[in-house]
């Protein structure tokens, strides 16, 4: 215990954990105030837990204990099927679902009334994981729900287009080259008759990708490789990041494969606002795709068939304040989400 105290004084502090993908509590200021509150101490006991000497070994040997020895199915909620890693919800959130469907249809109401707009759910791949007596969300309610909400919008059911091996083994987002019956199923849907081969793109492999569920198992698994696809063309694009007013031509940004979430790849990340600009569209259709950080990997293969593409994801900006970056005239319009973020209501602004 002496020799694990001073081990602990004597190790640097960390300022992130790379396998969970957060950043790691630090010593908090000590204060009169905090003593007598009780706050320092509850801070402290963060901050020792998170820098505590061997931690990751430690949670390696909880997982392994958890899974090989007592044979749990789980380990704080992830869990091990035979060719991937899953996260488990469980709880069907309806107040959250409500909240979701009434700040879409505040959206509609305020800009896009005369407009084209659909909407498809992307299922969590939980609801392809093969395995009886694991709880899953009620994908039946969330479905229905959002029918009989979301009245003045057409719906696109991806259910059954998509499927288990469409997503990555160690993380929840699905894979940008499997993804070409959805780009039909969407295309066909909104009434574009643009036609996009995958197979005329050429393969980037990065490897290995260690996916959000990698670190959260806290197990030696096999990585997966993530793959995105390009043409000569995509070098003309003009991506702005029109809250930042940042300009560029990066659809995809090579330097995030060595960020702590290599999926940052696809549109540099998380963005309120991104204006994507094709010069040689086969079309002048323009769309407007709100969307979570599933449509950042599927947006660059929808440019084939929009001049324009504005991508808005309304975790990260008011809705409200949409008028002031877009000017809602003649597109088509595509809500698309996750269960997951749909399940999460509350995360719209």
């Amino acid at each position: 215990m002496i020799g694990g105290l001073f081990l602990n004084i004597l190790t640097p502090d960390k300022a992130q954990s790379f396998s969970e993908r957060r950043p790691l509590s630090n010593l908090p200021p000590l204060t009169l105030h905090g003593v007598f509150t009780g706050d320092y101490s509850e801070a402290f006991e963060k901050y020792a837990l998170d820098q505590m000497v061997l931690r990751e070994d430690l949670r390696s040997l909880k997982a392994f204990m958890q899974y090989r020895i007592f044979g749990k199915l789980d380990n704080n909620g992830i869990y091990l099927g035979d060719s991937s890693v899953y996260k488990l919800e469980t709880y069907t959130d309806h107040k959250q679902i409500q909240y979701f469907t009434d700040k879409l249809n505040a959206v509609y109401s305020k800009y896009l009334e005369r407009l084209n707009v659909h909407y498809a759910i992307i299922p969590d791949k939980n609801f392809y994981m093969d395995s009886e007596g694991v709880p899953k969300l009620d994908y039946d309610f969330i479905v229905n729900h959002l029918y009989q909400s979301l009245s003045n919008m057409d719906e696109i059911d991806l259910f059954n287009v998509l499927k288990s091996d469409d997503y990555y083994a160690t993380d929840l987002h699905w894979k940008q080259e499997n993804l070409q019956s959805v780009v039909d199923h969407l295309m066909m849907a909104m009434g574009n008759e643009t036609k996009i081969d995958f197979s005329t793109y050429d393969i980037h492999e990065f490897h290995p990708f260690y996916g959000a569920y990698y670190g959260q198992s806290a197990l030696s698994l096999s990585p997966d490789k993530l793959i995105y696809l390009k043409k000569p063309w995509m070098e003309g694009i003009t991506v702005t990041h029109l809250d930042q007013m940042i300009v560029s031509n990066v659809l995809y940004d090579v330097e995030k494969l060595e960020s702590i979430d290599a999926y940052d790849v696809f549109l540099s990340g998380p963005s309120a606002i991104v204006e994507m600009t094709n010069p040689q569209a086969t079309t002048e259709k323009e769309l407007i795709l709100f969307r979570d950080s599933f449509g950042s990997s599927i947006a660059p293969m929808l440019l084939e068939a929009y001049q324009k593409i504005t991508l808005v994801d309304l975790r990260y900006i008011p809705s409200d304040q949409l008028g002031e970056y877009i000017a809602f005239e003649n597109q088509d319009v595509l809500f698309l989400f996750s269960t997951t973020v749909i399940n999460k209501g509350f995360i719209i602004k």
